[in-house]
């Protein structure tokens, strides 16, 4: 099965949208894609039987329709399609304390595979953990771009573009606009990477209901 075959497969399992499967950026077609099977998820085994890892794949993101399908259901019986998927809030803040700081180690682990020298120094004076309710104003951005670019390049590097999955890599990150749990639910897929599953901690985090960000040496998780 080629890419276009692949497409046209996705396109048959799909009750929404149209797909232009003459699109010079087929992949962009499918932003969107996995809300199609909201609210549990049914049928979404098939998206993955003719992927090479697909049970793998299948495995990651069949939780993410687990911690979100009251929500879901939820705004459906008030005739309202979510655009995104969002767990409810819900952990206490011991858990998540600890979620954040197995999150640090993670990166810090992962950092020996990445080798970026001042990558390292930037996480080794994160010391401190704040839980607060809404979104933060930053005043220090540097850790959050340092990182991104540093994870972004590594995923570009070693995601193969011929690869089935590559149509995927919209869907995934339209999920909740979010690269870094879109990283995650691929992980199985890149050719090179840190031993370490290290944004599994970050994945916990969000299924709680939280995100994060970096403050210079704050982590800081929010709902």
């Amino acid at each position: 099965m080629n890419k276009i075959e692949y497409a046209k497969y996705l396109k048959s399992l799909m009750d929404g949208p149209e797909i232009d499967l003459d699109s010079d950026e087929l992949a962009d077609q499918f932003y969107g894609f996995f809300q199609c099977f909201m609210p549990r998820g049914e049928g979404i085994e098939k998206i993955f039987e003719p992927l090479r890892q697909g049970k793998e794949l299948l495995q990651r993101l069949v939780p993410i329709f687990e911690v979100t399908h009251q929500k879901t259901q939820r705004l459906l019986d008030n005739g309202v399609m979510p655009g995104y998927f969002c767990p409810e809030a819900d952990c206490s803040e011991e858990l998540l304390k600890k979620l954040g700081e197995q999150f640090i180690q993670d990166l810090r682990k992962a950092n020996s595979f990445f080798k970026e020298p001042g990558l390292g120094e930037l996480l080794d004076k994160v010391t401190e953990i704040e839980i607060i309710d809404d979104e933060p104003e930053v005043s220090d951005n540097y850790l959050n771009d340092y990182l991104s670019d540093v994870i972004s390049d590594w995923a570009i590097a070693n995601e193969d573009d011929a690869d089935l999955t590559s149509l995927l890599c919209e869907a995934y990150y339209s999920i909740n606009c979010d690269n870094y749990l879109g990283y995650y639910l691929r992980y199985p897929i890149f050719k090179k990477k840190p031993k370490n599953d290290f944004l599994k901690s970050y994945y916990e985090i969000w299924e709680h209901g939280y995100y994060c960000i970096f403050d210079a040496h704050k982590l800081i998780l929010y709902s």
